[in-house]
């Protein structure tokens, strides 16, 4: 037996014929002696680890124990599998410095982001409720990505979210009455937007660094949302063209570096909202502006499949809209001097006439053809408020906002030309349509009262004015009031003061049957606003009033005007009295104005795009942030000085 064995060992120790003579080449075989190692794991069946062998894991009972005929006893419950257990543990990544880096941040000493806790409740409450406050129906993503993004990045945008933060709980206890606490809120807002300007000064005088065109647009969206929140929408308006300019000079430079596309995207949005209220661009910016986005016009899909790409396509569409119809306006009134320009003149040159009307009609037909692409989506909406109980979710209400936008746009378009208001009673079907959205919007918004995006404001700002059936007017109205709100640069409650003016002023020539003759029917509506004091300068031209034909083609159109005063909203009460003169608002207002050399008054704001003139705030102009970060100077000045109309004129 013990040479069976030692015959057994020789054949193991002797190596195989042909083999080459490891130990003569002086390397030792890979692998021997050694067992492959297998990771060890806890997850087999209950029957595999009492007898200490491998379990192949098949569920509810493994394979070996059937072969082996024996009852399988199951597993622990909650156990992971060997895919689980065997998966390899995901560390975060720490940014490794590049060889003979210097003046990076190091691991050793890491700057705190916060100066104290105050400034970390409000970050923190605007990460967790006011970006998704001003993002309205859709997804927060400008705010709550882009702009806390840039925030990590930048000490001065960290300070204008802590600002917006404490605007946003300032809002909250005024509308809760607790006028105290909301002016310390307000205080603690000023003091960090203070902070957030000198920031930004300090960034654009050091002369080592290269600021990108991304942190000036979200410091640029930032300042636009603190002045908004103000009422300052004059400052917004010349902040929104700024920025508009420096997107579009990067489209032409070879070789800049691109803008996230949301944050594009987001200022196609405030193009259209400066122009729904007022226009601070030139005719020349007009005329570059209306041919945008051409190319992505020309593929418009036959079906939208979600709500994102139909709102990027609706901005397009609609924001070549406003510019043509203000160039437009401008052509048709530059050369006049009649006292009123709302009415067509169909004498003169009609070569550029012609121009507009083909463009009219191309414009037509694109609006027409989204709303085609969208009809799934809208229906779908309209289907699940038919039949489902309220409250309703974003992603319904958001296409409903959409369509009264549509249809607004659709009114400007239809009624182009027309000369006589009455025209307007074609369009009944819109405005039912409208003021049904209007209304289940409003019936369940979140109570938020200030919003970055247009909701429901402008759309019943045309009904009330342009609708001339009373009781769906003053249902517009009353829908401006129930609820306070800022959406954008649109004030719900200014909006509702201007209209029930404009309606009364209508409804004192009103007939007995209820209807409202021409001869009542306003138009050219303008309005100056005077938010410091909370003020407005409101005026109206009704049709000229002739008795023979001598008198009609003397006859000049009838001016009405008022100043309105409007007193303190629960939601606003307070916000206006740290900006009176002296106080620590019109300081911020005064540092701002001095980053730019030419900061100072602007001329008048006159053309509102759909229905309204609209002249801004008759505080003192400045620049906003963003013209710091412009890498050329500004060729004009800023506001409305390339055509400047007289003191009275309107617009259509």
């Amino acid at each position: 037996m013990m040479a069976v064995d030692e015959a057994r060992d020789v054949r193991l120790k002797a190596p195989k014929e042909g083999a080459k003579d490891e130990k003569s080449e002086g390397t030792k075989p890979a692998g021997v002696g050694k067992r492959i190692p297998h990771p060890k794991v806890r997850s087999g069946c209950l029957t595999c680890k009492k007898r200490r062998v491998k379990c192949d894991e098949r569920r509810p009972y493994c394979i070996r124990c059937e072969k082996f005929g024996v009852t399988c006893d199951g597993y622990i419950r909650g156990a992971p599998t060997m895919k689980e257990a065997t998966k390899p543990i995901k560390r975060p990544l720490m940014p490794r410095k590049r060889p003979g880096a210097s003046g990076g941040p190091t691991n050793e000493v890491k700057k705190l982001r916060f100066g104290n806790l105050e400034e970390m409740r409000y970050f923190r409450l605007f990460c967790e409720k006011t970006s998704f406050h001003l993002s309205g129906f859709y997804d927060p993503i400008l705010w709550g990505r882009i702009v806390l993004q840039a925030s990590e990045a930048e000490d001065s945008i960290r300070h204008a979210v802590i600002s917006i933060g404490a605007l946003d709980m300032t809002s909250a206890m005024l509308r809760d009455m607790e006028s105290a606490n909301a002016q310390e809120h307000h205080l603690f807002a000023l003091k960090q937007y203070s902070k957030a300007i000198s920031d930004m000064r300090a960034m654009v005088q050091r002369q080592d660094e290269m600021h990108d065109l991304h942190t000036a647009l979200v410091a640029s969206v930032l300042i636009i949302c603190f002045e908004t929140y103000h009422g300052n929408y004059s400052s917004a308006a010349q902040q929104i063209r700024t920025g508009v300019r420096l997107i579009e000079d990067s489209k032409r430079r070879k070789g800049s570096a691109g803008v996230e596309e949301e944050l594009v995207r987001a200022f196609d949005r405030l193009d259209v909202q400066s122009m729904s209220h007022s226009d601070p661009f030139t005719f020349q910016e007009h005329a570059e502006l209306k041919d945008v986005y051409t190319h992505r016009n020309e593929d418009l899909p036959p079906v939208f499949l979600d709500l994102k790409t139909s709102r990027d396509y609706f901005n397009f569409i609609s924001r070549r809209v406003c510019h043509f119809a203000s160039m437009a306006w401008k052509l048709e009134h530059m050369s006049t001097d009649k006292p009123s320009h709302s009415f067509w003149d169909p004498t003169g040159d009609m070569s550029w006439r012609e121009t507009l009307l083909q463009e009219h009609g191309m414009f037509t037909r694109l609006s027409e053809q989204w709303m085609i692409s969208f009809t799934q989506i809208y229906n779908n909406a309209r289907e699940d408020v038919k039949t489902n109980p309220a409250p309703y979710a974003k992603s319904t209400l958001a296409p409903l906002a959409m369509r009264n936008h549509f249809l607004s746009m659709r009114l400007a378009l239809r009624h182009f030309q027309d000369v006589d208001e009455v025209a307007w009673d074609r369009s009944m079907p819109e405005f039912v349509e409208m003021l049904e959205n209007a209304e289940t919007m409003v019936a369940n918004s979140e109570g938020a009262v200030f919003s970055f995006d247009l909701q429901s404001v402008w759309p019943l700002d045309v009904i009330a004015k342009k609708c001339r059936v009373s009781k769906m007017r003053w249902r517009a109205i009353h829908l401006l009031k129930s609820r306070p709100r800022r959406e954008g640069i649109w004030d719900s409650i200014v909006a509702a003061l201007v209209c029930e003016w404009v309606v009364n002023v209508e409804e004192e020539g009103m007939l007995e049957d209820g209807t409202i003759p021409e001869s009542s029917r306003v138009r050219n509506i303008g309005v100056e606003l005077d938010f410091e004091n909370r003020k407005a300068r409101v005026w109206c031209f009704l049709p000229p009033q002739a008795t023979s034909e001598s008198e009609k083609e003397t006859a000049q159109p009838r001016k009405r005007e008022a100043l309105l005063e409007w007193g303190r909203q629960k939601w606003n009460a307070d916000f206006g009295e740290s900006g009176r003169s002296g106080s620590g608002y019109q300081r911020i207002l005064s540092g701002r104005s001095n980053l730019c050399e030419d900061a100072g008054a602007t001329g008048p704001v006159w053309m509102g795009v759909y229905f309204n003139a609209r002249k801004a705030s008759t505080e003192v102009d400045h620049h906003a942030m963003l013209s710091v970060f412009s890498t050329r100077e500004l060729t004009q000045p800023v506001g409305y000085n390339t055509i400047n109309p007289p003191s009275d004129a309107p617009s259509p």
